[in-house]
C-alpha cells in the first residue's frame, strides 16, 4: 500500500444489529411486514453478511410461493410468514467464517487510515 494509492482505507463490516434490521425491512413485503417477527429474525442473523440476509429472504419468498401454489390446503396467499424467514435462516450457511472476521479486525488494526 503505497501512499498516494489510496487516500483512506476505511474498514466495514458485518452489519450490526441495527443494520441488520435495515437490511430485512428491505427484503421482506411491506405486506407481510406487519406479521413477521422481524426482532428474532435479527437475533438469529447475527453474524450474517448483507448478501447472507438477501439469500435467506429470497429463499423465504420462494418458500412461501412454492407452499402457495403446490400446497393443496392453501386457502390464500398471504407472503412468507416469520417461519418461512427462521426456516430460510436455518437453512442458509454464513459466509463470513470467525476466522476472517478475526483477520478483518487485525486489518484494521494494520490498515485502517482515516
Amino acid at each position: 500500500m503505497r501512499h498516494g494509492r489510496f487516500d483512506y482505507v476505511i474498514p466495514i463490516g458485518l452489519p450490526d444489529k441495527e443494520a441488520r434490521q435495515s437490511i430485512w425491512h428491505r427484503y421482506i413485503p411491506s405486506g407481510a411486514l406487519d406479521s413477521v417477527d422481524v426482532p428474532e429474525l435479527v437475533v438469529r442473523t447475527d453474524g450474517f453478511s448483507p448478501a447472507d440476509i438477501e439469500y435467506a429472504a429470497r429463499k423465504a419468498a420462494q418458500r412461501a410461493l412454492e407452499t402457495a401454489v403446490y400446497d393443496s390446503g392453501a386457502v390464500e396467499a398471504s407472503g412468507p410468514t416469520t417461519e418461512d424467514y427462521l426456516w430460510a435462516v436455518g437453512e442458509t450457511r454464513m459466509t463470513v467464517s470467525g476466522e476472517m472476521v478475526g483477520k478483518f479486525l487485525e486489518d484494521i488494526e494494520a490498515l485502517a487510515r482515516l
